[in-house]
């Protein structure tokens, strides 16, 4: 067992308003009496940056909960290595409620027949980036869902799209798989498409240079033109980091590439933010974690909290057990979290992140 303290002051902001981030507390009055008196946190490894991450979201709305309601029930760590993984004895975790943060790190450590006793446990899962687990009170979290969320708005505006990831093919063939699912179609060049070549390539103007050059060799004439980009697309989906989309943008408008749609989908294997005001992202889509942008107005005027997805996804699963155990909300709700937008229904947990446009550099809220 763990003891540890923090303090926060979260500032929730009732007057949402058209194009505001929507994050809000549940509009729900707990019965207090009926929550857990006794709450179990189950983590990887108390070094793990992510377990770290994700205790201290837990913490925090724990600690709003005790400053705003005086609910401060007990709260108690267990680390994969101090439970008995051998013989799957979890006899002091069934007697009360959990939250369990299954990472990659720890699916590898837990063996099959003891997930499923973790997974029988009252309370909350969070399945962060892992294989699907079919199992009531799993919340399971994966990048891939943030795709199909995008592309589900890109097919609406757009028919052809280039897709480039940061990285290399994979990620890229698993885009362009989504995309041809929805009826879109991928445009393909001669060579590989990722973000190590310039835009100046991608979108074939060295091509339409070239073009130019030839003509004119040929007609033994100067000759003056602007070049001009590709015309089989229509838009643009990335995959990146968020500081290498800052950069695309200005490099996409200046080779004649303003009129394509952008669509963008961060990374998130790393704790980069957006700015209160993000100029170089403007007029491009993109789909993330309500907690990631930077804006104060929303829930807490406290900057030292971190600004990272693990945070988000542990404050949210506090709620979430609150909300699962109080009587109003124990058979359904929906939640506009940190995280996402959070619904429950016949045991069922889903999450959606949100989609945004940026106008410029504000982020204006879409849907969910």
């Amino acid at each position: 067992m763990l003891v540890t303290s923090c303090s926060t002051n979260f500032v929730i902001n009732p007057n949402t308003k058209l194009g505001f981030i929507p994050v809000e507390k549940p509009k729900v009055n707990y019965n207090y009496n009926r929550l857990p008196k006794i709450i179990n946190i189950i983590l990887e490894n108390a070094d793990d940056e992510s377990s770290a991450q994700f205790t201290k979201g837990v913490i925090a709305n724990y600690f709003y909960h005790k400053k705003t309601m005086a609910y401060s029930p007990e709260i108690n760590f267990f680390y994969l290595d101090g439970l008995d993984l051998g013989m799957c004895n979890f006899k002091k975790l069934k007697r009360n409620h959990s939250i369990s943060f299954i990472n990659l790190k720890f699916l590898k450590k837990v063996p099959k027949k003891c997930l499923k006793e973790i997974l029988n446990l009252k309370g909350v899962i969070l399945n962060l980036e892992n294989e699907e687990i079919e199992s009531n009170n799993v919340l399971n979290i994966k990048r891939n869902s943030d795709f199909v969320n995008i592309l589900s708005l890109a097919r609406n505006k757009n028919d052809s799209s280039l897709i480039v990831d940061e990285r290399g093919k994979n990620q890229e063939e698993l885009i362009g798989e989504i995309w041809e699912t929805l009826g879109g179609k991928v445009i393909y060049s001669d060579k590989s498409e990722d973000l190590n070549r310039n835009l100046s390539q991608i979108l074939l103007l060295e091509s339409s240079k070239e073009r130019k050059r030839k003509l004119s060799r040929s007609l033994s004439t100067p000759l003056e033109g602007t070049p001009r980009r590709r015309q089989d697309l229509d838009s643009l989906i990335i995959s990146s980091s968020i500081s290498k989309a800052r950069s695309l943008k200005p490099e996409l408008d200046y080779n004649f590439g303003e009129s394509l749609d952008v669509f963008f989908i961060p990374k998130w294997d790393n704790n980069e933010m957006y700015f209160k005001r993000d100029l170089d992202l403007s007029d491009i889509y993109l789909v993330d974690m309500p907690w990631m942008f930077n804006i104060d107005s929303y829930f807490s005027k406290d900057n030292s909290l971190p600004r990272n997805r693990n945070f988000a996804l542990g404050f949210d699963s506090f709620e979430i057990l609150l909300l699962q155990e109080n009587p109003q909300t124990s058979n359904k709700f929906v939640y506009k979290g940190l995280s996402g937008q959070i619904s429950y229904q016949n045991g069922n947990l889903k999450r959606k992140s949100i989609k945004v446009l940026v106008k410029e550099g504000n982020f204006e809220f879409i849907s969910y």
